[in-house]
């Protein structure tokens, strides 16, 4: 007697797991597309630093002309760019150099 009730709680538990075993491979291959989906509508990415030069930037300083980097204040030293303020003296008077991209 205990046999025969034994093969069908058998059964049933091997049924209910081949069938959530089931489920989490839809869900997966779901995900998965998704995913791939999400990925493939995301815009390219776009360098707008070449990393050797000021190419395509335009640089404004108060008191100068537009375009006109003074004292080298703006460059680019080993692929990064950096501002430098060592060209000012004492003479800085609030001259923070900005830097402008030409597109967008």
């Amino acid at each position: 007697m205990k046999r025969l009730i034994c093969i069908p709680a058998i059964v049933a538990l091997l049924f209910f797991t081949s069938y959530s075993c089931g489920n989490k491979k839809a869900r997966k291959n779901t995900a998965q597309t998704t995913e791939q989906a999400a990925v493939s509508t995301e815009p390219k990415w776009t360098s707008i630093f070449n990393g050797k030069d000021l190419t395509g930037w335009t640089i404004k300083i108060p008191g100068h002309e537009l375009g006109e980097n003074f004292g080298n204040t703006l460059r680019v030293e080993d692929s990064i760019l950096k501002i430098r303020y060592d060209a000012y003296g004492s003479e800085f008077k609030d001259r923070f150099g900005t830097v402008y991209f030409d597109k967008y």
